[in-house]
C-alpha cells in the first residue's frame, strides 16, 4: 500500500508544473513577438517599395503627358501646313483656269482677225492698206501675248507638278516592313520646350502602322536617341514601333542629320 504524499511534495509538483507551463507560454510569446517584428519589418519594406513604384509611375506619367502635349502641338502645326499647301494649290489651279480661259479667248479673237484679214484682202487693197497694217500689228501683239500666256501656263504647270510631287512624297514611305512604314516629314516642326521656349524638331518623321496608328518622331542628337510622343492610340492603348522600325528610324535620322550638317558647311564655305 502506497503511502500518501506529503502536502509539501504535492505542492512542489504543482508548482513545478505551473513553472513549466509558464516557461512554455513565455517561449510561445517570445516566438510570437519575433514573428510580429519580422512581419513589421516586411511591411515597412513593402511600403517603401510601393512608395518608390508610385513615384516612378508618377514620373513616367508626367513625361508621357509632356510628350503628348508636344505631339499635339506638332500635329496642330502639321495640319496648319497642310491647309496652307492646299490653299496654295487651289489658288494655282484657279490661276491656271483663268489663264486657260484667257488663252482660249485670245485664240478666238485671233481666228476672228484672220477672217477679217481675209475679208479685207477681198476688198480694194489700196484703200484698205492702212487698216490691214493695223490688223497685222494687232496680230503681232496677240502673238506676243499668246507666247507670254503660254510661258506663264508652262511655269504654272511646272509649279503645279512640284506641288503634286511634294504632296505625293509626303505620303511615300522611305522604309517599310510588314505592317509598319516610315514616312519623312519635309517641313519644319516647331514645338514648345520644357523651358517654355520654342524649338525645331530635328529630322522629324512619321511612324505608321497599317491598323491606323501614327506617331510623330524626331531625333535627339545630344543623346543619339529617338524622341516619341505619348505612344497611345485613340482608345488609350499603348503602342510603340518595333525594334526593327526603331533601328531604321535611328539610322535614317542620323543620315538626315549628317546631310543637314554637310549642307550647312557647304553654305558656310560658299
Amino acid at each position: 500500500m502506497n503511502e500518501p504524499k506529503h502536502p509539501l511534495e504535492t505542492l512542489r509538483e504543482a508548482l513545478d508544473l505551473v513553472i513549466e507551463t509558464h516557461n512554455q507560454d513565455t517561449a510561445d510569446f517570445n516566438r510570437l513577438v519575433a514573428d510580429n517584428e519580422a512581419l513589421e519589418t516586411e511591411l515597412a519594406r513593402l511600403r517603401a517599395e510601393l512608395a518608390e513604384k508610385e513615384s516612378l509611375l508618377l514620373h513616367v506619367h508626367n513625361d508621357r503627358k509632356a510628350l503628348l502635349e508636344k505631339h499635339n502641338e506638332s500635329v496642330k502645326i502639321a495640319n496648319a501646313e497642310i491647309v496652307r499647301l492646299t490653299e496654295i494649290s487651289d489658288r494655282v489651279a484657279r490661276g491656271y483656269d483663268e489663264l486657260a480661259s484667257r488663252h482660249r479667248k485670245l485664240e478666238t479673237e485671233h481666228g476672228s482677225l484672220l477672217v477679217e484679214v481675209k475679208q479685207l484682202r477681198e476688198l480694194d487693197p489700196k484703200g484698205m492698206k492702212k487698216r490691214l497694217d493695223g490688223v497685222r500689228e494687232r496680230n503681232e501683239e496677240l502673238k506676243k501675248e499668246n507666247a507670254r500666256l503660254t510661258e506663264n501656263n508652262r511655269l504654272l504647270n511646272h509649279r503645279n507638278e512640284e506641288l503634286r510631287k511634294k504632296m505625293d512624297s509626303a505620303n511615300k514611305p522611305i522604309w517599310a516592313l510588314g505592317s509598319e512604314k516610315i514616312v519623312p516629314y519635309h517641313d519644319q516642326v516647331v514645338v514648345a520646350s520644357e523651358g517654355g521656349n520654342r524649338m525645331a524638331l530635328v529630322s522629324p518623321m512619321w511612324w505608321e502602322h497599317e491598323r491606323g496608328m501614327r506617331l510623330l518622331c524626331a531625333y535627339d542628337p545630344e543623346r543619339d536617341t529617338i524622341l516619341l510622343c505619348d505612344p497611345r492610340d485613340d482608345n488609350s492603348n499603348m503602342f510603340t514601333p518595333s525594334k526593327a522600325a526603331e533601328n531604321a528610324l535611328l539610322n535614317l535620322m542620323r543620315k538626315s542629320k549628317e546631310e543637314q550638317l554637310k549642307a550647312l558647311e557647304k553654305r558656310k564655305a560658299a
